[in-house]
């Protein structure tokens, strides 16, 4: 499940907490409040969200990563600082840059990875098998300084704020772009790592794997199957996707083994 931009904001981390011997901070957590819960500005003073949220967790981060522990959610002038516990990993939101978001007006059949805004994909939706399609992967601080480990707030009034990239990237973009890359949508929303040639990804079936950076890709835009390279791409099996963008597909019907 990924970020509930509809409620609070929670993103993936939290779900995970009880699963991961986090047990005793997941029950502390108020899901139903807002991250900001407790802060001296927030009218939900029931919870001290804003404190837990802030605590540093070992498992989230890369043994290589130069970020800091921590990092301010907002900004000098905002009322709503939240210096959020960061990570070195974001979900896998599939294929297309612009998948992430997920709203219900929007094309649903762009959304083919297996996290998005709001999303809740079962094993059984995961067509070309655990074993051949991203979970996740690596998000180098070093690129883009975005991720958060629970979510983003909105700094003028502390309530859930979409920021889906913060959680999750896309494998359109092609990994380990350069820092002179721009920032959006290449170095916010792809994958990379400090790791020379390449990243860690987990699979759907928990198995990680090290994916070369020279891996086939074609960068394939939703654009292009609408001037008429694979029309209906998902109906025609994902033939104009390199292997790349096919890995980070659930439904594409080209498994690639490993």
């Amino acid at each position: 499940r990924a970020n509930r931009n509809g409620g609070n904001g929670w993103g993936w981390s939290y779900y995970i907490l009880p699963f991961i011997d986090q047990a005793p901070l997941y029950e502390r957590i108020d899901s139903e409040l807002p991250l900001t819960a407790g802060h001296p500005n927030s009218p939900f003073q029931n919870s001290q969200n804003y404190l837990l949220v802030e605590t540093p967790q070992p498992w989230a981060r890369c043994p290589s990563s130069i970020a800091p522990e921590n990092w301010d959610i907002a900004g000098s002038r905002a009322r709503f600082r939240l210096n959020q516990a960061v990570t070195s990993y974001k979900m896998c939101a599939g294929s297309y840059y612009n998948n992430l978001a997920g709203w219900p007006f929007q094309n649903q059949e762009l959304r083919n990875g297996l996290f998005y805004r709001d999303s809740r994909i079962a094993f059984r939706d995961v067509k070309d098998g655990t074993s051949n399609t991203f979970m996740g992967g690596e998000h180098n601080w070093y690129i883009h300084r975005g991720p958060r480990l629970y979510g983003a707030i909105h700094s003028g009034d502390g309530t859930a704020r979409g920021n889906s990239h913060r959680m999750m990237s896309q494998c359109q973009e092609a990994m380990n772009p350069p820092r002179t890359a721009p920032g959006w949508p290449v170095r916010a929303t792809s994958f990379h790592s400090p790791h020379p040639g390449g990243c860690h990804f987990v699979f759907a079936d928990g198995s990680v794997h090290f994916i070369s950076e020279n891996i086939e890709h074609t960068r394939f835009t939703w654009g292009m199957r609408r001037q008429g390279h694979g029309v209906n791409d998902i109906n025609h099996n994902g033939q104009h996707f390199g292997t790349y963008q096919r890995l980070a597909a659930r439904n594409d019907n080209y498994a690639v083994n490993f």
